[in-house]
């Protein structure tokens, strides 16, 4: 009686991810950090070398079909790269079916980054803003994802933008009552029931 998400690096190879889903995974969660390729070289090598960033982008556009419409995130870090490569992020991300969300780096005071860290609520609103129109022309359910930690959900991004999203905020509000979360849990037992099974050629 609960939705089970996991926060991993994407795996090697997509038939793991269709084995996640099969194991009764509700949702993966896959890191990213950095959308511009260049920036996550230099920000992650450890993670370059081991799992190139187009690969990242490949198993998160799999499982995006895999799991159910909002199932699947990552993370952009703003203040790890220019805004406009942020931008750049939502919009492949949506694109794929991704749900992108955003949280702030404060770099540690004494290092070259600080000095990077000029961003105010004015310039990163409307990348908030981004998000929640771009899961919404994309049709893309917002309801999997709650707020947590310093992340904000791309619902919460409608305070930004003059699109309306009573429907959504009224489809998760049910989804927080008694009968709302058993009618959830109720469609996720029934998906379930669907398990992925290796068949001989």
């Amino acid at each position: 009686n609960v939705f089970i998400s996991i926060d991993v690096m994407p795996p090697a190879r997509n038939d793991w991810i269709d084995r996640t889903y099969a194991m009764g995974v509700d949702a993966v969660y896959y890191d990213i950090d950095v959308f511009d390729p260049e920036l996550f070289k230099q920000v992650y090598p450890e993670k370059e070398e081991a799992f190139r960033h187009q690969r990242y982008l490949e198993a998160m556009e799999y499982a995006a079909h895999t799991f159910p419409s909002g199932a699947v995130c990552t993370h952009l870090v703003l203040g790890l790269e220019p805004l406009g490569s942020v931008r750049q992020g939502i919009e492949a991300l949506t694109g794929r079916g991704i749900i992108p969300l955003l949280t702030f780096f404060r770099p540690m005071a004494g290092t070259p980054l600080q000095e990077k860290w000029q961003l105010k609520i004015s310039d990163v609103a409307p990348l908030y803003q981004l998000v929640f129109e771009q899961t919404q022309k994309k049709k893309i359910s917002q309801n999997w994802i709650r707020q947590f930690d310093v992340l904000l959900t791309p619902l919460e991004g409608r305070f930004f933008s003059e699109d309306k999203a009573q429907w959504k905020v009224s489809l998760q509000n049910f989804y927080q009552t008694p009968v709302g979360r058993r009618t959830a849990l109720g469609m996720a037992a029934l998906r379930r029931q669907l398990r992925v099974r290796q068949v001989k050629k």
